[in-house]
């Protein structure tokens, strides 16, 4: 998914996430289960794996921030 809307958009990075917020499992994915991944132009595309916890709001503002965290994190190197 990322990698796709780097193509389109011409953007130096892009981030995706996809996932179950909850309430419940879906599909035989636990609930709070989040893949996020970077994709940047000219660099290898980054995804990981996270199970966060609490309510539907929760687990979205938690991978929200989660994405931007991987992005700065990127950004500076770390």
């Amino acid at each position: 998914m990322a990698e796709g809307m780097l193509k389109l958009s011409g953007s130096y990075y892009v981030l995706s996430t996809t996932g179950v917020a909850g309430p419940g499992p879906r599909a035989g994915v636990k609930a709070g289960e989040v893949f996020i991944a970077l994709a940047q132009m000219g660099g290898e595309t980054v995804c990981e794996k996270f199970l966060f916890t609490g309510s539907r709001p929760a687990v979205k503002r938690k991978a929200a921030l989660t994405a931007l965290d991987l992005l700065r994190k990127n950004l500076l190197g770390i």
